[in-house]
């Protein structure tokens, strides 16, 4: 339920707001309301801090998936899209380890929280979405970003500046407009690969600042070739996961368990 309610929430706060802001907000409300879970009087408390942090959880993983792509060309895209699930299935085993350690319930909700806090100290490292910024009309700020990257990378910048978006030449119109929507694909690309996809519906909007991009949803009706991957992708992820959760929910029944 607070997976369902964050996608919906935290995907356009992060089209108005920025990707980095979003995501450590969420990776701060995570780690308060799993703190408080692990001080739960009853129940019914529980219940509800565990609602939030789903909220929260929601938000850090659509706006971790949105910054870990936006800034790679279409070339690697997609494998790094890939790549940040794998860390899920890392994190997977680490809890196990974690769960181990800290027996009591109470003692692992404090060690997640811990481990979620932690992750607040790589603010100053992590750099906003250049994309973002970009179509936000911070120009400067994107260039700087990506001057530090290809430095990183041990490459060059390319001598051409970057589009303008906030120019009147219509160039420049689109390429914003194809940001902006670009942006809005790699978001329900992140809810199709997680887990928890099939439970997410994230924003759909795929304009940030221009009043004339087009809508996921209209992009969907528009391209037939993007609505078969869509579908294709949605019964892949339909049946991973009822195998998922399949397993995970079996698991205490199986011979020798």
């Amino acid at each position: 339920m607070g997976y369902l309610i964050g996608s919906g929430v935290f995907g356009s706060l992060a089209d108005s707001r920025g990707r980095k802001p979003v995501l450590f907000g969420c990776t701060a409300l995570a780690a308060i309301f799993t703190m408080a879970a692990g001080l739960s009087p009853n129940y019914v408390a529980y219940f509800i801090f565990r609602l939030i942090t789903g909220i929260g959880a929601a938000g850090q993983a659509l706006t971790a998936y949105i910054l870990a792509t936006e800034s790679i060309g279409p070339g690697w895209r997609g494998t790094a899209g890939v790549a940040t699930q794998m860390f899920f299935i890392v994190g997977e085993f680490v809890l196990v380890l974690v769960a181990f350690l800290a027996r009591p319930w109470r003692a692992l909700c404090f060690a997640s929280a811990v481990i979620n806090a932690v992750l607040l100290a790589l603010w100053p490292a992590l750099p906003e979405s250049p994309r973002w910024l970009l179509v936000r009309g911070r120009k400067d700020e994107a260039t700087a970003i990506l001057t530090r990257i290809a430095a990183g990378n041990r490459r060059a910048m390319p001598s051409e500046p970057l589009a303008d978006p906030c120019g009147k030449n219509s160039a420049s119109s689109a390429a914003a407009d194809a940001a902006a929507e670009e942006g809005a694909l790699l978001q329900q690309q992140q809810v199709q690969s997680s887990p928890d996809g099939l439970r997410q519906q994230p924003s759909t909007s795929a304009s940030i600042s221009s009043p004339n991009s087009v809508s996921l949803t209209g992009i969907l009706f528009r391209d037939r070739r993007m609505l078969r991957r869509f579908l294709v992708l949605a019964y892949v992820w339909l049946v991973m996961c009822m195998a998922y959760y399949g397993i995970s929910l079996a698991l205490g029944g199986l011979p020798g368990g």
